[in-house]
């Protein structure tokens, strides 16, 4: 059983681990001082008032605070600590299946907004039969935009990821830019977008995201038009890209033009609508607890955004998609 790795415990961590220690001594031994011996010898005992516990975080941390009490004693049996971490990730596994049940419900505002991908999609095949030889920045950055946000095989990102994304042709020219730290890339000859930054970048670092050929092929075709180095770049100069609030606008009129006023959503949006079909997906695919996590896991470093944001935020809509 792979153990907890050992980290500095905060002041708040170790009064909590106190009064748990001082709850199970209460509880079931009369206020006695918990020793060794009964951690060992009552195990069962300890387990079952565990189980009555109404919180499953509780429960966990009551557990924590046992191993770590029990680690004080020099020459505790490792067998009996093995089924205390035993407990303890049986208690997470029921932790991380109740955050798969309890996802919010969807909100009014938001099941009145709700499109499908494939509304999306047909919305962006108009606005590619509107495309003209010539540079026109509303028409060909929407078809860009609807394109990267209604490709099934693409996992959206956040608007700041594809805003903040300069082309370059391969990984060479990538690495010639002196703050390449601070940009996405979009690599045109191999295919591949980097994500160099972004809101969750601590939490996944640099990631490569092998793009669909078709939006590679879209996006080379912009590029050549607009002659500008912005995956996003601004209607008004293509020398700089495009802001928050200007992509938000553009994204909400472009839909809002086809499929009226309450149907105006942001790209946030369409991730919500994006994940709650893949969730539903998951879930109906892959009987397995475990399975379920690792695929949710990955969609979830996709789509750049931490996990416990994709359960409890995205994933609202599961219902009505």
């Amino acid at each position: 059983m792979e153990k907890e790795k050992i980290t500095e415990k905060s002041e708040n961590t170790v009064k909590t681990y106190k009064t748990m220690i001082k709850r199970l001594s209460k509880e079931l031994f009369n206020g006695k001082k918990i020793n060794e011996m009964r951690i060992e010898q009552e195990q069962k005992k300890i387990f079952d008032y565990i189980d009555t516990m109404t919180s499953l975080n509780s429960r966990k941390t009551m557990v924590k605070a046992i191993v770590d009490y029990a680690k004080q004693f020099d020459d505790f049996e490792e067998d009996v600590l093995e089924k205390y971490y035993k407990k303890m990730k049986s208690i997470q596994v029921d932790i991380s299946k109740e955050q798969v049940k309890e996802l919010k419900k969807p909100k009014k505002k938001d099941v009145d907004k709700i499109l499908t991908i494939e509304e999306i999609e047909k919305l962006k095949n108009k606005y590619h039969d509107r495309l003209t030889p010539e540079y026109q920045p509303v028409n060909d950055i929407r078809y860009v935009m609807l394109s990267l946000y209604s490709h099934p095989d693409l996992a959206p990102l956040r608007s700041q990821d594809y805003y903040n994304c300069k082309i370059v042709e391969n990984e060479e020219d990538m690495k010639k830019q002196t703050d390449k730290e601070n940009y996405n890339y979009f690599l045109l000859n191999d295919g591949v977008f980097i994500r160099n930054s972004g809101k969750t970048f601590k939490l996944y670092g640099t990631r490569m995201i092998k793009m669909p050929q078709t939006i590679v092929d879209i996006v080379k075709q912009f590029h050549n038009k607009s002659k500008s180095e912005w995956l996003i770049p601004n209607t008004m100069n293509k020398d700089k890209h495009m802001e928050q609030s200007h992509f938000s606008k553009m994204m909400q009129r472009g839909i809002a033009q086809e499929y009226g006023k309450e149907k105006k959503i942001s790209s946030t949006m369409v991730r919500k609508i994006r994940v709650s079909q893949e969730f539903s997906k998951i879930l109906k695919e892959y009987p397995q607890f475990e399975e379920v996590q690792n695929k949710l896991k990955n969609l979830a470093g996709d789509m750049g955004h931490g996990t416990m944001t994709q359960q409890l935020v995205y994933s609202r809509l599961r219902n009505n998609v």
